[in-house]
């Protein structure tokens, strides 16, 4: 099951995308790729969060500077369980991401950003 969080501001959008991402993080190891261990499952779902908290890049990165362990080596095959799999919660991520965020023009102004009422001292 998955909870829909309405938020507010911001930071309570992590919060509630962390939420999110734990949850989905221990369903996924119950719902995984057949032929993926505990901690390849473990792996990829957290490479795949950071992906996308993070972006492009820093898959980039882990693709550079790991080319040669072999715990990211569903990275370059694209025939892996793996590979599908870290693809798949890329877009879970994402989507649960995009649904902890409260819709353009909802969100109150930050402190001190708005303009006085008339008639109060600023």
């Amino acid at each position: 099951y998955r909870e829909r969080v309405w938020v507010t501001c911001a930071r309570c959008a992590r919060v509630a995308r962390s939420v999110v991402v734990e949850r989905t993080l221990t369903e996924s190891m119950a719902t995984a790729a057949p032929g993926l261990t505990p901690e390849m499952v473990a792996a990829i779902d957290k490479l795949a969060d950071f992906k996308v908290k993070n972006g492009e890049q820093f898959e980039a990165l882990i693709r550079n500077k790991q080319r040669d362990n072999p715990t990211f080596a569903f990275l370059f095959d694209e025939a892996s369980p793996g590979y599908a799999y870290y693809h798949r919660k890329v877009q879970e991520y994402t989507q649960a991401g995009l649904a902890a965020l409260p819709a353009p023009g909802t969100m109150p102004p930050a402190p001190g950003t708005m303009p006085p009422a008339p008639g109060t001292m600023p």
